[in-house]
């Protein structure tokens, strides 16, 4: 099988390379900096430091535990251990298996690897039981493809993931619930205006997320695998430090939403009664308790798998809904093709919203056979074609059907009607049951933070979960129920637009550039620091082909969504 540079055959796996972390701690020591310009010194394989073959770790049966200077702790941490020899094997406990039939103790020995294999936990612990910790370089792929989808790849039982399921995978990353949202940004738009808006957004998206994926194959770097990874290889720590805050912000911000959004759901089954703030206590204490448990990856795979159930019966309902409203009644009254305002930015930044995710592309692309890569940027442009296509038809329709009637979710606006209720309930337990899925990576930041170990300080665990799930309420409930569109747009313009724009314009900017300049200064096998200046002088230095320039004008185009959209976020409460 072929196969290109950090893309090794299936099975067969350099040992440096398994145990390989992610982020601060990653050999990825090219990176520079755009903002210090301090760039580690890179060393370039010669022929004498070409790794022997014997330090490739055979994956086929009889299996042997590699030799490394390294404790279980540290290797399940993702660290390095600078020993002196290699005479120290791994405890029995902890061993790396070749990817096959679903352990006997459960489902919650979820495959989450590197697309070739995948670590179990035998230790004393329950098997059932999955530091996530545990997981090193890996736990990022698995936190990455969570946000907004659950989805964790590859699934147990296979190496590599089929282009149909990687095309499933990243349809499901970017339809959720913030699809209900849609239709009531197009009163700050018009039909008209706010369709061909989308198409372009969608058209711009589709490029960066492209742009995306060809920087990590241009780097071709086993190290730089995630989207903070490859940030930090071009840009630098800072810029990766950036990316990890937008990642870590927005997923933050889904929790608050979920929240605020299933409260007003099922409050509003008591109209005349504000009940909302019961209802976000009640919510908190049912999260609560999930999150205790959401360690397990089986676990959040099948709220994963109910949450996306609800939502598919929802958006049916719903789209139903819509339809026969239009032939019964036609077209709601104050509809309009174009709205001249500046709250377009609004319109922006909430569909930015609905459209992260951008974090599934990478972990799915890690996933696929290398023989599949050609294709996949074909997968991804005609995915997320079909899912800009999915979101201009519902939103136009639910803005023709319900026009001036919507406030924030396409539900609530509505007639009164059994099929209403139902989605209500159902759309309201899809945000419960996908609530432990946006809650898995802040809150396994702050376990790396505070050095919390689940079997060792069960009391920290449980009070750090109770004490941010608190903490998410108490936002929740402050901004009110009917605050749920325009938080929303918030978190698409404050960190989204960077995720989906920003960064990934930067890669195309500097990637190759960045690449072919430190190659040129390769001396002796060791690449010269990029400076500060030499990364503006690269920034400043504009492509030989014209079209490249785009680039630059996604750039200004993104400072002006995420200036804009902050600003008319703030507004309304400004002007009270």
């Amino acid at each position: 099988m072929t196969s290109r540079e950090g893309i090794h055959p299936p099975y067969e796996v350099p040992v440096d390379a398994i145990f390989q972390p992610e982020g601060e701690g990653a050999d990825i020591s090219r990176s520079g900096t755009l903002i210090s310009g301090a760039a580690s010194a890179r060393t370039v394989a010669s022929p004498s430091q070409t790794q022997p073959a014997d330090s490739r770790l055979s994956l086929s049966p009889p299996l042997k535990s590699p030799k490394i200077t390294a404790t279980p702790r540290e290797v399940f941490h993702g660290e390095r251990f600078s020993g002196e020899s290699l005479d120290q094997p791994l405890t029995p406990g902890c061993a790396k298996e070749r990817v096959g039939p679903s352990s006997s103790r459960g489902s919650d020995l979820a495959s989450v690897g590197d697309g070739f294999t995948r670590f179990t936990y035998g230790s004393v612990q329950d098997c059932d039981e999955l530091d996530r910790h545990s997981l090193g370089p890996q736990l990022t792929d698995a936190l990455e493809c969570s946000f907004r989808s659950g989805t964790f790849v590859p699934s147990s039982g296979q190496s590599y993931t089929s282009l149909g399921r990687a095309a499933f995978h990243i349809f499901k990353g970017n339809v959720g619930t913030g699809v209900f949202l849609l239709p009531a940004y197009y009163r700050d738009a018009g039909y008209a205006l706010g369709g061909v808006v989308v198409v372009l957004m969608g058209w711009l998206i589709i490029d960066c997320v492209l742009a995306l994926i060809r920087a990590k194959q241009i780097i071709g770097h086993t190290g730089a695998r995630t989207y903070p990874a490859v940030v930090k290889y071009v840009l630098g720590k800072l810029w990766m430090h950036f990316a990890k805050f937008s990642l870590l912000f927005t997923q933050f911000g889904f929790c608050v939403v979920y929240i605020q959004y299933a409260s007003s759901l099922f409050a509003e089954f008591f109209t005349g009664h504000d009940l909302y703030k019961l209802f976000v206590f009640i919510s908190i204490v049912v999260v609560t308790f999930m999150t205790f448990v959401s360690h397990r990856l089986g676990f959040l795979a099948y709220m994963s798998m109910i949450a996306a159930v609800f939502v598919m019966v929802v958006l049916a309902g719903a789209t139903a809904e819509e339809v026969c409203s239009l032939s019964t009644t036609g077209v709601a009254p104050e509809v309009w093709a174009i709205v001249p305002t500046m709250r377009i930015f609004l319109f922006i930044s909430g569909h930015v919203f609905s459209l992260e995710g951008i974090g599934v592309v990478l972990p799915v692309e890690n996933s696929i056979s290398p023989e599949d890569y050609p294709k996949f940027e074909k997968v991804v442009k005609y995915v997320n074609a079909s899912i800009v296509a999915l979101y201009v038809f519902f939103g136009v329709l639910g803005y023709l059907a319900y026009g001036e009637a919507l406030e924030s979710s396409v539900v609530l606006a509505m007639p009164a009607s059994t099929m209403k209720v139902l989605m209500q309930v159902l759309l309201g337990l899809s945000l419960i049951f996908g609530y432990p899925i946006q809650f898995v990576p802040a809150i396994q930041l702050l376990d790396r933070a505070l050095g919390i170990e689940l079997h060792r300080e069960k009391s920290m665990f449980v009070m750090v979960r109770v004490t941010f799930n608190i903490f998410v309420g108490a936002i929740a409930a402050s901004i009110g129920a009917e605050t749920v569109s325009l938080f929303a747009g918030f978190l698409g313009a404050f960190t989204g637009i960077h995720l989906m724009v920003t960064l990934p314009a930067l890669l195309a900017i500097f990637t190759e550039r960045v690449e072919n300049a430190r190659s040129s200064t390769d001396v002796d096998g060791v690449s010269a620091e990029l400076s500060f200046c030499d990364y503006m002088k690269i920034f400043c230095t504009f492509p030989d082909n014209p079209f490249d320039c785009r680039w630059y004008a996604y750039i200004i185009f993104s400072l002006f969504v995420w200036v804009a959209g902050i600003y008319f976020t703030f507004a309304p409460m400004l002007s009270k």
